[in-house]
């Protein structure tokens, strides 16, 4: 038995009623099918699927939601989207986590960040999740709310949330204006600071920034950081487990590829 499926099998064991065992035996079987559609190429059959589900009388349940929200966050569908968030409240599953960080998932890829930041204020789980912190600050910086997402990420880090990769990726797009090229270097030193900058993605994004930006001394270290990095991945899998796991800022001076030797103020 998928591991996946195992909760959905045990709390439906749970259930005292006879009916409601019926029901979360049938909802296993659409969230099944569900989570198969769930994938790129596929979104538009999951809800074709789920408009099935709901014609033959079967309830959605917390693990239903999280899969069509994804497929309509996916295509975009922000009318979809608000029909599912109240097909969620009438269940009473808004509280789950994991169908709050979906649903601020889909107001933030449907360009409603602000609707999303509504949702996210009013749930104090939501504020310790990384997860969706980072689709809130993706959001608003695909949104044109480099601010906001900007003020999001201080508040993150206010409340002792760690913040990854995916955040770093959020933030940086708003940073590739001279402008804000200051709050990117920032970033960026954050970055060298928590080991965030040995990602191939992270790395990929600053080149980018500095790029937009004119500063080709940057470029050419973070160049030689992404040759490094492709090396790394091109190694033998039996290497000994410090070598593989030594950060690659390290090899060559430390922070070498930071213009600050301290973290700046303004992030």
């Amino acid at each position: 038995m998928s591991l996946h499926l195992q909760p959905l099998r045990t709390k439906a064991k749970l259930l005292s009623s006879p009916l409601q065992q019926i029901q979360a035996f049938t909802a296993i079987k659409w969230n099944i099918q569900l989570r198969e559609l769930s994938k790129p190429g596929q979104y538009k059959q999951a809800i074709t699927l789920y408009r099935q589900m709901l014609r033959s009388g079967a309830t959605p349940n917390a693990f239903t939601f999280p899969f069509i929200l994804k497929s309509s966050a996916s295509l975009s569908l922000p009318v979809s989207g608000t029909q599912i968030h109240c097909h969620v409240i009438k269940s009473g599953c808004q509280s789950e986590p994991f169908v709050q960080t979906a649903l601020i998932t889909m107001y933030c890829k449907c360009w409603s960040p602000d609707i999303a930041y509504k949702l996210f204020d009013e749930s104090p789980k939501s504020w310790e999740l990384t997860v969706c912190y980072n689709a809130l600050i993706s959001g608003y910086v695909q949104d044109s709310q480099f601010s906001n997402g900007l003020l999001l990420f201080r508040e993150m880090r206010s409340r002792g949330v760690a913040f990854n990769a995916v955040t770093v990726l959020g933030l940086v797009p708003g940073c590739t204006v001279p402008t804000y090229l200051d709050l990117g270097v920032s970033l960026h030193c954050l970055s060298v600071k928590f080991g965030l900058n040995s990602d191939l993605a992270v790395a990929n994004c600053f080149l980018t920034m500095y790029l937009r930006c004119g500063k080709h001394p940057q470029i050419k270290n973070i160049y030689t950081m992404l040759a490094e990095l492709e090396e790394l991945a091109k190694e033998d899998s039996g290497l000994k487990e410090e070598k593989r796991d030594q950060p690659i800022a390290n090899s060559s001076g430390g922070l070498r590829f930071c213009l600050y030797q301290a973290e700046p103020n303004f992030i």
